[in-house]
């Protein structure tokens, strides 16, 4: 694979990932849109690049391949549920994480330790 058809893969590989959604945040003003967008592919391009850094051409096809298939959409919904799900939980028991962590913290004084210099 040439440098850019890798790259082309692996933008295709995110896509199938769900990788940045092109959704602006809610609230976002209209006229800041087109620059979310803009950055959004930027950013995708940087995680493509890395993806084809890491990845052997025979990797990213083989990812390709499964992500695009049956079973790797079906794990792809699930991760997408527990994402969901987590972050429920998580508003759940964040606020009794927070309070013992503030907790240890006053106990502990100055974290980290000042270094020598």
């Amino acid at each position: 694979m040439t440098n850019q058809e890798k790259k082309q893969a692996a933008m295709s590989l995110l896509v199938l990932r769900r990788w940045g959604t092109p959704v602006p945040p809610p609230g976002l003003p209209d006229e800041l849109n087109e620059l979310w967008l803009r950055h959004l592919e930027t950013l995708r391009g940087v995680m493509a690049e890395l993806y084809g850094e890491c990845f052997s051409d025979e990797q990213l096809q083989t990812l390709l391949d499964f992500y695009g298939s049956e079973k790797g959409q079906g794990i792809l919904n699930a991760e997408s549920e527990i994402a969901s799900r987590f972050q429920e939980r998580l508003r759940d028991v964040a606020p009794r994480l927070n309070e013992e962590a503030s907790k240890r913290s006053s106990s502990l004084g100055s974290w980290p330790p000042l270094m020598p210099r």
